[in-house]
């Protein structure tokens, strides 16, 4: 038996008698508030607590306490404060079944249960049924449970090696039966949920994802390299907010580029501080958006090959400056902009310096300089 779980503690209701058996495959709570504790007595680390009337899969008996499974993981209860009630058991059959707050996914995931976990389903409304979860009401879909005892293969899992991982960039994008719109609706993936593409149907997804399985178009993935990197539909990868050596001041949405120029700004970025240690990291700002195109208020960064950053202060301070400033240090932002075209094939810098090498001078470009690479 596993002593990693939960158990219940007598609270407000009053006591039962303590002649209650146990029996059948599930118990009922029949007080008011019940403790769960990792093993069977009060010696165990209390771990929760469920209220009266919630029914958990009942495992086994020692002594005077019963084994639950409560969360999908196994607690113990004191038993004489239980119920024996005859209920059907269903069995998890997904990797990692969302549970929710209630029945359709437009509710907060609460958690998940594994693969095996027993559960015991009181209601069901449409393909959603309600059971007891850590101490509350809550809802998992229907077709990811099997009766107990039947044989329900598992959905399919990726093979190593040939599965990708990706992310959702639909604010709730469908999981379908099949590769088409014609296919009915098993569930839905959010926004940043990351999904294993295991087969493709032109633009279809076969995809596996914590508690469903199925197709989803692929328009509204983009692909995740393995280190983690994101990569959206026009090749493009997004910057971190900081880094070896740089921060950014814009957020993640202009943030994106080419993996030639994120690259290089991250090398160059880790040549500058080892330097020395002691400077202000390099202030990275608009880069591109996700896919390219129009970026207002520029003319320009539409093609994932254009960087604006901050000059470097001499005060050693991560904040805006003009080139005008006097806390403003030429001798530094020269060697930032040496640094870059080390590491970048740079075609153009605009900035209003023009005392430093290999700068251009154009409008706006006294608070920043702007740095632009071959396509």
């Amino acid at each position: 038996m596993h002593r990693s779980c939960f158990v219940l503690l007598l609270g407000s209701a009053g006591v039962l008698s303590a002649h209650i058996a146990f029996a059948g495959p599930a118990v009922e709570i029949a007080v008011g508030t019940l403790n769960v504790r990792s093993g069977p007595s009060t010696r165990y680390a209390r771990l929760g607590s469920v209220a009266r009337g919630q029914v958990y899969a009942a495992l086994g008996r020692r002594g005077s306490w019963v084994e639950l499974q409560f969360d999908g993981r196994r607690g113990w209860s004191y038993a004489p404060y239980t119920r024996a009630v005859d209920r059907a058991r269903a069995r998890v059959t997904a990797r990692a079944l969302n549970v929710r707050s209630g029945p359709s996914t437009g509710y907060r995931v609460l958690g998940t249960l594994p693969r095996g976990a027993l559960v015991v389903p009181l209601a069901s409304r449409g393909a959603w049924r309600r059971l007891s979860f850590r101490g509350r009401t809550a809802w998992v879909h229907g077709s990811y449970l099997a009766a107990e005892g039947a044989s329900a293969p598992p959905p399919p899992q990726p093979s190593p090696g040939n599965s990708e991982e990706y992310e959702v960039t639909a604010s709730a994008l469908n999981v379908r039966r099949g590769p088409g719109t014609a296919h009915p609706v098993l569930g839905q993936v959010h926004r940043g949920d990351r999904v294993q593409s295991v087969a493709r149907s032109g633009a279809w997804h076969s995809v596996v994802a914590p508690g469903i399985s199925g197709w989803v178009h692929g328009s509204y993935l983009r692909r995740v390299l393995p280190d983690g990197t994101v990569v959206s539909r026009a090749g493009f990868i997004n910057l971190p907010a900081a880094g070896e050596g740089f921060y950014s001041y814009q957020p993640a949405y202009r943030r994106w580029g080419t993996p030639t120029l994120v690259y290089g700004i991250q090398r160059a970025a880790r040549r500058w501080i080892r330097e020395d240690p002691r400077r202000p990291r390099l202030g990275t700002g608009d880069m591109s958006r996700e896919n390219g195109g129009y970026f207002p208020p520029h003319v320009s960064h539409r093609y994932g090959t254009d960087l604006d950053a901050r000059p470097m202060r001499n005060d050693g301070r991560e904040a805006p400056v003009l080139h005008t400033d006097s806390t403003y240090s030429r001798p530094l932002t020269r060697r930032i902009l040496e640094l870059l075209r080390a590491e970048l094939p740079e075609t153009l810098i605009l900035f209003n310096d023009t005392k430093i090498p290999g700068v251009t001078w154009y409008r706006g470009h006294s608070n920043h300089f702007h740095f632009r690479i071959r396509r």
